[in-house]
């Protein structure tokens, strides 16, 4: 395997948002990465030409209308998940982060929908793996756990220098000129 495995590879950055601020570890993560060659997806800043709001603003107004005007908020947050969801699809790996304290049903859904495609998924929890919620331990292998965004971001350096193989059969590397 070639050094720089992972440039031009794509991967999407998934954990709270609605409940906590998520947009620190996911810009120091992207900042991590980039000299890899690694494009982040950062659902703070959706790379798509259209896209659906999705700022603190945005959900402040849409917990607004949920008792008046569900049907509004609904075909909101469908093109939030649609958006979300392509995300998903388009990434190479996944890296998430998890605060069991913190609720997070979008990130559950990407995971969900991650584990399916058979992306190479990468967790960070907060407060250490001994706090990884139980379905989640169920769901996921125990090697795509860690105890920090930044455990993380150094296995994947390692990654890319070839310094560690890649331990999971779920990647799946285009050739540099298909990427």
């Amino acid at each position: 395997m070639q050094n720089n495995l992972l440039d031009k590879t794509k991967s999407y950055l998934i954990g709270y948002m609605e409940y906590g601020d998520g947009s620190k570890w996911r810009e120091m993560v992207a900042k991590e990465l980039s000299p890899l060659g690694v494009t982040c997806f950062d659902p703070y800043k959706k790379p798509f030409e259209s896209q659906i709001k999705e700022d603190p603003e945005t959900q402040a107004y849409l917990k607004s209308q949920r008792e008046s005007n569900l049907k509004e908020v609904h075909d909101h947050m469908k093109e939030v998940i649609a958006f979300d969801l392509a995300m998903v699809d388009r990434s190479d790996f996944i890296i998430c982060v998890i605060n069991p304290k913190i609720p997070t049903y979008g990130t559950t859904h990407e995971i969900v929908v991650a584990n399916q495609a058979k992306k190479p998924i990468f967790v960070a929890i907060e407060g250490g793996i001994k706090e990884a919620p139980l379905w989640l331990t169920g769901l996921l292998k125990p090697s795509y756990f860690y105890n920090s965004v930044e455990e993380i971001v150094e296995k994947l350096k390692k990654i890319n220098s070839n310094e560690i193989k890649v331990d999971s059969d779920r990647w799946r590397f285009f050739r540099s000129e298909f990427r």
